[in-house]
């Protein structure tokens, strides 16, 4: 997978048929995991170490559709 492939596509791919809504997904949950994981990543290579601060303080704050947000403009 390429580093300029988008967070928000892989929340896409990371649903099934019906929508995931990943606010209210308990954060150990494999789906959420994979989602910030790589949401992490993609901050780190696209948008540097501010960014990366960025999307962790969203995260913690368990607010992924803030950080994918964020992530994505990078």
């Amino acid at each position: 997978m390429s580093d300029k492939f988008p967070p928000r596509s892989l929340a896409s791919l990371l649903g099934t048929a019906r929508t995931i809504d990943f606010s209210k997904l308990p954060s150990s949950d494999p789906r959420y995991r994979n989602l910030k994981a790589y949401t992490l990543h993609f901050a780190e290579h696209q948008g540097g170490k501010a960014l990366l601060e960025t999307a962790k303080k969203l995260f913690a704050d368990h607010d992924p559709y803030a950080a994918l947000a964020a992530v994505s403009k990078a």
